[in-house]
């Protein structure tokens, strides 16, 4: 009930219909249609049998639970209804009490004798001011799974990205290669150019309940590492963590999660060398952070781009490719915020879902004239067999990072600037 992706094992169908209730209130009307040549009969007697589950859900636009209903509807046909509902299909419709505004609903549809099921989603508009019925918004195109958001319209993109509300629609693209390139210069003089740095850095893992909420929650505290880590033709950092005493650590994961790293190396995608095997499109001008910003989406190229990220969990490493959203400040070239989801199929049953939220922060150094743009928070969740992780990190007290030999004799120290 709680993904967004559509199963089809039934021929199922949803509508909606929106009545005015009262001054603050519409009646909204879900309704089902379900193709019964697909459905799975037993026989007891003169009866064909089965039993049908609804489960109706509404989210807002921003995603979050409303309400859900439940309902069930047994057969028990003899030959005559059966032959005409083969003919007419199944109706079923349930009914919502609900404020204004835009909502997703989900329906879940279940045949208890054949175990399948389908899952539909549903985009309706209920206005504020409305008498009589009032037609339902058409839900957005589909896409199949393989499809890049490059090539969504921004009606699509604006229902499934709720933080791009506000954006003013570039005009064209025409401006497009030149931030770019200006972007992969700054991106290119990054790694080039990157000193070992240190950060404090809090995790909070977290397992999410079926409402998206925490019930389990755990917080730790580490030195983090980034390492200055040249390759050929590429780019790349080591990063790790350490404990208060300098030695390696990493926090334990929850159940069968995973513990995320890696994020200074976020705006590879904007590299030089990756701009050929990427997909990019101007969406426009947005606020973000109270400055403005233009707001690019990328989509890497499968059988092109090679995977840059990759999900390291108790059992394997899954090397996934991704597509996002990076809002850029247009003066200064740098990438102030980022976001990142998977670009599927990517091959993995286990994993339905990947999101990395970021946002950095210019960074000054106490004795240098070297700035850098980190990242401050980010925010990673991932459904992985069926359970939902979470994990945020916090950084701060960045610092530059030195090794000091004094003497070949003695062991290395490392300390901070």
């Amino acid at each position: 009930m709680f993904s967004q992706e559509e199963i089809h094992g039934l021929s199922a169908e949803v509508t909606a219909q929106v009545e005015k209730a009262s001054n603050r209130e519409s009646k909204l009307t879900v309704m089902i249609h379900v193709d019964v040549r697909q459905l799975q009969f037993r026989k007891e007697g003169d009866r064909s049998v089965d039993k049908l589950i609804f489960h109706t859900t509404l989210f807002d636009y921003d995603g979050k639970y409303v309400t859900a209903k439940e309902a069930s509807l047994d057969l028990h046909m003899k030959d005559t209804t059966l032959e005409r509902l083969v003919q007419s299909g199944l109706n079923a419709k349930t009914s919502f009490k609900v404020a204004p505004g835009t909502y997703r609903i989900r329906e879940v549809v279940q045949d208890t004798e054949s175990k399948t099921m389908s899952a539909l989603n549903y985009n309706v508009q209920v206005p504020t001011t409305a008498s009589g019925p009032v037609a339902p918004v058409k839900p957005p195109k589909k896409h199949k799974q393989s499809e890049s958001m490059t090539d969504w319209t921004l009606a699509e993109l604006m229902s499934a990205r709720p933080e791009l509300e506000g954006l003013k629609t570039a005009e064209s693209q025409q401006g497009l290669p030149i931030l770019l390139q200006k972007v992969g210069e700054n991106v290119k003089y990054f790694f080039d150019t990157f000193p070992d740095t240190t950060a404090r850095e809090q995790i909070t893992l977290e397992l999410l309940d079926w409402k998206g909420q925490p019930f389990k929650q755990q917080k730790e505290l580490f030195n983090y590492l980034d390492l200055s880590l040249p390759v050929k033709n590429d780019v790349g950092l080591e990063e790790y963590r350490t404990d208060a005493k300098g030695r390696r650590a990493e926090p334990a994961p929850m159940g069968n999660g995973f513990v995320s790293k890696g994020f200074a190396s976020m705006v590879v995608y904007f590299h030089p060398t990756h701009l050929s095997d990427t997909e990019f499109r101007d969406l426009g001008r947005q606020l973000m952070d109270g400055r403005e910003t233009e707001v690019i989406l990328f989509s890497q190229i499968p059988g092109k781009a090679p995977p840059k990220e990759t999900l390291k969990t108790s059992t394997r490493s899954i090397p996934i490719l991704v597509q996002g959203l990076a809002w850029i400040d247009p003066t200064r070239y740098q990438i102030i915020r980022m976001r990142t989801d998977l670009l599927r199929p990517q091959g993995d049953l286990d994993l339905k879902k990947q999101t990395t939220k970021s946002r950095f922060t210019e960074v000054h150094f106490k004795e240098s004239p070297l700035v850098l743009w980190l990242p401050a928070e980010v925010t990673v969740t991932v459904d992985w067999q069926g359970q939902i992780y979470r994990n945020r990190h916090d950084y701060s007290d960045f610092r530059l990072f030195r090794v000091e030999i004094p003497d070949r004799s003695k062991t290395a120290q490392s300390a901070p600037d």
